[in-house]
């Protein structure tokens, strides 16, 4: 699941995001869980999980585009731009 690239309109958007979140959390929990649930550190289990789904994002923006040198920077910040919206 990626985040939203270019809401068409609020609604879809906000559909996007809750989906995107939700994609997050489940990969958190799946996380935790595979570290035996640990307790205090559900921002550290987001934070991993957010990554991991950026770097796909990232990585799936590479295979559609391409990257040519000196770009790898670009298509980081692209996967990120969508959450900072």
């Amino acid at each position: 699941m990626a985040p939203p690239d270019e809401p068409e309109n609020g609604e879809a958007e906000e559909t996007a995001l809750d989906d995107w979140h939700q994609a997050i959390a489940n990969t958190a929990y799946f996380l935790w869980e595979q570290d035996g649930s640990p307790e205090g550190l559900a921002d550290i289990y987001w934070q991993r999980a957010e990554e991991k789904h950026l770097r796909q994002r990232a990585y799936d923006i590479w295979l559609r585009e391409g990257s040519p040198h000196g770009r790898e920077g670009d298509i980081w910040q692209r996967a990120r731009k969508a959450l900072d919206k």
